[in-house]
């Protein structure tokens, strides 16, 4: 026999003999018998064998077997454990598991160390290696999907056929409200910069990708660390380092998996009952040796006053290292009902809705790469392709990490219908727009910040103004705005446009004749507010003494990376100082007389980073998703004595600085540093009277400034400081209702510092406005949320100089 003969023989016989010896698969699901829904990190075990596994999210699993049958056990914590026999081979099991009418027992004392913080402390000795988080680098497959529809409370158990039920009931239990996916890749680099890029995104009743779901919107990516963001707050993680001082642990079950290898324990946790902090509870599967987290299931405590309930899925698998392949998180609000009637038409069972969310993500195909890292840029969250929103249904089909059910295509069915009979589309826009302070008309974009103002000088203000949009094009804006002020009857007005040059690059003309508030900052980056944010700086209603400024500009804004804005500017500007009878003398600047009113072509430099806010690009706009700290603002400006009409020659800085820090045992810490410093010789506008909240006439302060601004000095008049040079410390402690008992329909308790030091202007006088320098320092205690979103403020002020060393003031 030839040689090649033998090795084809060898290899035919080494392939039907493996074929003959190969391992059997069994596959099933594990659902509630009640309501059908998937059961994540059931432990199922093959009986006679040292062999197991669990659940996935989706209640799936699969576990091999050396011949049929066979007989698997299903157990789940508060149901009743089932054997199940297997006998033929592909063959799915639907294992419906009853659950427990008994609970579970009290926590066992033990006599030496309680054995379930051996394994959370294993877990944590084991972070480094087996948090994915602290891989170099990482890219792999996701899918995201999220649905909104309603969830039911019967009041019977037993439902009656669907042949009688009502059109109602029908209508609801058949469709969900909203739905959408995305899928695209997750592309990671230590530490802790991450980006999706979304290939494709689909949304029920939508045509464009204005919806991109990703796995961090909801939900930490790790559970490894001391603490868990979930819905933007930040709770307190079984895996801190105080333990057994903020939770209880106890094992409830083990398992052997990996033919004996492995053994999978499962440590249920709890607040203590005596801690008041954003605790969360529930049940982590641990596996041994690697002392890695198989799955977790988590909810925060609930406290009285809350109307939803949140409860968090993730499952990690083991390739080459551990790793989420699955993130599940669903919301719930309870106590805001949408629908309730019968179910049947002869109403022997009946039903309430709730509103119910979820959000589903998978991932897979993951690629490690330690030495040569993945490129991620700085800031950005995701990017959504300029074709995302165009896949067809062959694409969707070959991507999909989990099937649509009967009830996902009817959605989609019904909701784009509806979507395309009401131009959803076309809603979505001016929902948008209005959330940014514009209402969408066509190629034009009405700001509503230029509608209606208040504030001591004009009192009221009505106007309008607006912008184009990428309706009239893509890279050119035109923009103007004219109003009147009803108190110094004046009008304002202002025109100018913008060419974007590139994503990141734009440049700017125009003139306006506006008020700026006298001794302000004049921080422009991002400052213009969503409708949101204007409600948050009230103290601008107080202000009395304004510039009125006449300027013509010319500017270049770039942002070398998505985090960090800049700004250079050309400005003729004339400042005239209104709301008080001003006079600035000094002989180098205005030679025998007093003036008010210069006229200077200042040159400023303005730049903000905020090293942890995320964006969003899409179709070459980049979305922030959300303000994140620490954020540094800081501007210089100077005049150009050879291209100015008065005389003087002085330059201005001004820095700001924010900090905030969420803890969940400590409450939220909010921390500003601010400082200026002017060189030379100038008049008041180009000095600092800053922070000031306190408009004092006729020594009736209570009638006339009446709410509470947290960075501001509220026992501090309007104009009552001058300095030439000046540092600031603001800090704002808000507890939250952790010194009490839970309940948000309790009061929340705050408390304030804030100290202040300056020097005055070494040279010139200035006529109508009496101030003085120095120290001032505040102390304030605050009730906030007494009746809605109301509450009360206490503020004293320890000096001498204090017109009212106390000052009670509304917060909003």
């Amino acid at each position: 026999m030839s040689q090649s003969l033998k090795a084809i023989y060898l290899f035919f016989s080494l392939t039907i003999c493996s074929l003959l010896n190969a391992q059997i698969v069994v596959e099933g699901k594990v659902i509630d018998s009640h309501d059908e829904k998937a059961l994540p990190f059931a432990n199922v075990i093959l009986i006679g064998k040292n062999q197991g596994t669990i659940s996935d999210l989706e209640g799936r699993f699969s576990l091999q077997v050396n011949a049929l049958p066979a007989t698997i056990k299903v157990s789940y914590i508060g149901y009743i454990t089932r054997e199940i026999v297997i006998n033929k081979q592909g063959e799915k099991a639907m294992v419906a598991l009853e659950m427990s009418a008994s609970s579970l027992s009290d926590v066992t004392i033990f006599a030496g160390e309680n054995p379930a913080l051996r394994l959370i402390r294993g877990v944590m000795d084991n972070r480094a290696k087996n948090d994915h988080e602290n891989l170099a680098s990482y890219t792999c497959r996701s899918y995201n999907r999220m649905r909104i529809g309603p969830v039911f409370t019967f009041s019977d158990s037993v439902l009656p056929p669907q042949e009688v039920w009502t059109n109602e009931f029908k209508q609801l239990k058949t469709n969900d409200f909203f739905l959408s996916e995305s899928v695209g890749t997750r592309t990671y680099r230590r530490p802790g910069k991450a980006i999706e890029d979304i290939e494709a995104t689909r949304t029920s009743g939508l045509k464009q990708p204005l919806f991109a779901i990703f796995a961090t919107q909801l939900q930490s990516f790790t559970f490894y660390e001391p603490s868990f963001t979930l819905l933007d707050l930040e709770y307190l993680s079984p895996f801190n380092k105080h333990l057994e001082r903020y939770y209880k642990y106890r094992i409830t079950d083990t398992m052997v998996v990996d033919n004996g290898r492995d053994t999978i324990y499962t440590v249920q946790f709890e607040p203590q009952p005596d801690r008041k902090f954003q605790s969360m509870y529930g049940r982590i599967q641990i596996q041994a040796p690697d002392m890695a987290i198989r799955s977790v299931f988590a909810q925060p405590t609930s406290i009285p006053g809350q109307n939803f309930e949140v409860e968090i899925r993730q499952l990690y698998e083991k390739t080459s290292v551990w790793f989420p392949t699955q993130l599940h998180a669903d919301i719930r609000f309870n106590q805001n009902e949408i629908a309730k009637g019968k179910v049947d038409t002869a109403g022997t069972v009946k039903f309430t809705a709730h509103l119910n969310g979820e959000i589903r993500s998978h991932f897979s195909d993951l690629q490690v790469q330690e030495e040569k890292r993945f490129k991620v840029p700085t800031g950005i969250a995701a990017r959504i392709q300029s074709d995302a929103a165009d896949k067809d249904e062959q694409f969707w089909l070959s991507q999909r990490a989990i099937e649509l059910s009967e009830r996902d295509l009817a959605t989609y069915k019904l909701i784009d219908s509806l979507g395309e009979k009401y131009n959803f589309d076309r809603m979505i826009n001016i929902v948008q727009t209005i959330s940014d302070a514009y209402v969408r008309l066509g190629k034009f974009d009405l700001d509503l910040n230029k509608l209606m103002r208040f504030n001591r000088h004009e009192n009221i203000y009505l106007g309008v103004g607006g912008i184009t949009n990428d309706l009239f094009s893509k890279r050119i804006q035109l923009n103007g705005f004219g109003g009147y002020g009803f108190g110094d009857n004046r009008w304002k007005y202002g025109y100018g446009s913008q060419i974007k040059i590139t994503n990141s690059l734009w440049v700017s003309g125009g003139y306006f004749f506006d008020l700026q508030e006298s001794g302000g900052n004049n921080f422009g980056i991002r400052s213009r507010g969503t409708l949101l944010e204007n409600t948050r700086n009230l103290r601008r209603f107080n202000i009395s003494v304004y510039d009125e400024l006449s300027a013509a500009f010319f500017q270049v804004e770039w942002h070398p990376i998505a985090t960090w804005q800049n700004k250079l500017r050309i400005q003729r500007e004339n400042r005239f100082i209104v709301g008080s009878e001003y006079g600035f003398y000094h002989p180098d600047i205005t030679g025998n007389q007093w003036q008010n009113g210069f006229t200077y072509t200042m040159i400023q430099y303005e730049g903000r980073w905020a090293p942890n806010e995320q964006f969003i690009e899409n179709r070459g706009r980049r979305q922030l998703v959300e303000p994140a700290y620490p954020i540094f603002r800081y501007s210089i400006e100077k005049n150009i004595p050879s291209l100015s009409v008065d005389e003087g020659d002085f330059w201005r800085a001004e820095s700001q600085l924010d900090f905030s820090w969420n803890n969940p045992y400590r409450g939220v810490l909010h921390v500003r540093l601010q400082g200026g410093h002017t060189q030379g010789i100038s008049a008041y506008s180009y000095l600092y009277s800053p922070l000031s909240n306190l408009h004092v006439n006729q020594n009736a302060w209570i009638k006339q400034s009446t709410l509470g601004d947290a960075m501001a000095f509220e026992t501090v008049g309007f104009n009552e400081l001058l300095y030439q040079s000046y540092a600031a410390t603001i800090a704002h402690w808000n507890i939250r209702q952790l010194l009490f008992k839970r309940n948000n329909k309790f009061p929340e308790l705050a408390f304030s510092a804030k100290f202040m030091y300056g020097e005055a202007p070494a040279t010139g006088e200035h006529l109508g406005l009496t101030f003085h320098s120095g120290a001032v320092s505040e102390f304030g205690v605050e009730f906030l949320k007494l009746f809605g979103g109301i509450g009360l403020g206490i503020y004293h002020r320890p000096d001498d100089r204090a017109i009212f060393p106390w000052v009670f003031k509304l917060r909003i």
